[in-house]
């Protein structure tokens, strides 16, 4: 009886404890996650955080960017990193560059490049002539005029050479004009010195002190007499040279000496 007894009630119990675990496994724990097959697509709100997180980078700046790179390599966690601020360079800062380079290779060129400066054109000076015309007279008129004999002998109406234009060498002195013209004409002439201290004598045979003391030859140059030897004064183109006898040391002639 009493063995009937204990097994009814441990099958009581027992059906109590199945029933109480039944119960708890019925509210319990979770579920297990069913694993994805490969064939399913996965569920839109996994991709979601990864298209927002793409999108917040790409709408972030690169200035943005930069610091949240050197946010992420800082040793200090949670460190504040200032971003290095980065130098905006303007489109024409290398034409100006190239501009400046350009002008200064202009001004480093060879100055042989330069183009040479231009000078004023200069005024061609005359050549000196190579010749020169002269003109030239030789007279005794006072002489003659005083009744001397030698000087009707020597001279027609006291005019030994009528004026007679003679061309010369440039440089010629009046003794180098005398010289070719009494030759042409075939006059003789004695002189003494030499080079430029020619003294002329006499003239077609009448000479100094042939008629008094103080007669003598005597030259002018355009009307002016000239205190000169005559082989020391050149003569210019188109000079007239007379040459003239005196009686009294030019004072007869215009030409007085002292």
């Amino acid at each position: 009886m009493k063995s009937n007894v204990l097994k009814r009630w441990r099958a009581g119990a027992l059906a109590l404890l199945l029933a109480v675990a039944f119960a708890t496994a019925g509210c319990g724990g979770p579920e297990p996650t069913p694993t994805p097959s490969a064939s399913e697509p996965m569920p839109s709100a996994v991709a979601t955080p990864v298209a927002v997180q793409e999108e917040s980078q790409a709408s972030q700046t690169p200035e943005a960017q930069d610091a949240d790179q050197q946010a992420a390599a800082s040793p200090v966690a949670g460190a504040k990193v200032t971003p290095t601020p980065k130098v905006k360079t303007s489109a024409a800062q290398p034409k100006a560059q190239d501009k400046d380079a350009g002008a200064a290779a202009a001004t480093a060129q060879p100055t042989a490049k330069e183009a040479p400066a231009q000078t004023p054109a200069q005024t061609p000076q005359p050549q000196a002539p190579q010749t020169i015309t002269c003109k030239i007279a030789i007279d005794c008129r006072t002489a003659y005029d005083a009744g001397y004999d030698l000087a009707a002998q020597v001279s027609n109406s006291g005019t030994i050479l009528g004026t007679m234009t003679v061309e010369m060498p440039a440089g010629a002195t009046v003794y180098d004009l005398l010289q070719k013209a009494a030759g042409q004409r075939g006059i003789p002439v004695s002189k003494t010195g030499s080079g430029s201290k020619v003294y002329v004598v006499s003239i077609n045979s009448i000479g100094e002190g042939d008629c008094g003391g103080e007669s003598g030859w005597m030259y002018s140059v355009n009307g002016a007499y000239v205190m000169k030897g005559c082989s020391a004064q050149k003569l210019n183109d188109g000079d007239v040279v007379k040459w003239r006898y005196t009686l009294n040391r030019g004072k007869d002639i215009g030409g007085g000496v002292g």
